[in-house]
C-alpha cells in the first residue's frame, strides 16, 4: 500500500491521440505538464518517473518547463 504521504498517478498515452498517424513526443510533453497543472495546482511539486516511451516524454517536458517538477527520473527511451 501507498504510505498517506504519497499519491502516486499513472498516465498512460491519451486514446484520442492514438487515431492521429504522427505524433510528436512534444505533444505528449504537454500532456504530461497539464496533467501535472491539474493534479498539482502550482502547489506541491511532485516527483515523476517516466519508463521506456514514457521516459523520453519526461525528459521533453522538463526541456519545456524544467520547474515543473521537483525531481524526476527516466528508465529508456529517447537520449
Amino acid at each position: 500500500t501507498t504510505p498517506p504521504s504519497l499519491r502516486l498517478t499513472r498516465r498512460c498515452r491519451p486514446s484520442c491521440l492514438r487515431t492521429q498517424k504522427t505524433i510528436k513526443i512534444s505533444t505528449y510533453a504537454d500532456d504530461v505538464l497539464e496533467l501535472i497543472d491539474a493534479k498539482f495546482g502550482g502547489g506541491v511539486k511532485p516527483v515523476v518517473i517516466g519508463h521506456s516511451f514514457g521516459g523520453a516524454v519526461l525528459m521533453k517536458a522538463l526541456e519545456k518547463r524544467p520547474t515543473a517538477v521537483k525531481g524526476a527520473g527516466r528508465e529508456g527511451g529517447r537520449k
